[in-house]
């Protein structure tokens, strides 16, 4: 069964309203990029859409961090439907030192359509800064509207699709960052990244 975005919206406001589960959210109407700093090996692919927030072309690793939000342990999640490397950020301290959910579809570049979900470790410069932590495959055609999201709470990573926690795991380097935000990467004029809603908090929120 596909899952409108009305549907994603109304749940999404469900999960956060019986508690301050949610710190702060986005929705990406006019002024909204004012509220974000882009930080990028190359590039600045961010614009604002039909609310919504647009990764669009060549970038690589270009990342789009929340301003005056330091959260060490958090919780990031969003609304995407569309997205070939889009992702998650947190514990982001500068630009080479960071925790990435990369997001794809299953319409994305191979291997990617595969490793829809997939965390790394950022700790350095360029490609050989990442490393791989976890990755899931799951079902997701272009166009269809899903909530992914992602919390660090100490060492610990959780990835959630759909409200569903469908990875966990423990990294002993521990990050000391508290910046997040979403990513975009772009091989070729093509490649998109596109959010519909961002939401964040405190990563005990989620206990």
């Amino acid at each position: 069964m596909k899952i409108t975005l009305f549907a994603l919206l109304f749940l999404a406001a469900c999960r956060t309203s019986t508690g301050p589960r949610s710190l702060g959210e986005d929705t990406f109407g006019a002024g909204a990029l004012s509220r974000y700093v882009n930080y990028s090996d190359q590039g600045n692919p961010w614009s604002l859409g039909n609310n919504s927030l647009d990764g669009n072309g060549i970038a690589l690793h270009s990342v789009l961090i929340r301003k005056n939000v330091v959260l060490p342990d958090a919780f990031i999640e969003a609304v995407v439907d569309s997205v070939d490397d889009g992702g998650l950020v947190l514990r982001f301290a500068d630009n080479e030192h960071y925790y990435l959910l990369a997001i794809r579809d299953d319409q994305a570049p191979s291997p990617r359509n595969v490793d829809n979900l997939q965390i790394y470790r950022r700790t350095g410069e360029g490609q050989a800064g990442f490393t791989s932590l976890w990755r899931k495959d799951v079902t997701w055609p272009r166009g269809v509207s899903h909530v992914v999201g992602f919390a660090v709470s100490g060492d610990t990573l959780r990835v959630f699709f759909d409200m569903n926690k469908v990875g966990e795991l423990t990294d002993v380097v521990h990050m000391n960052g508290g910046g997040l935000g979403v990513r975009h990467y772009g091989n070729s004029a093509s490649w998109i990244s596109r959010y519909r809603l961002l939401r964040w908090g405190e990563s005990s929120a989620l206990d």
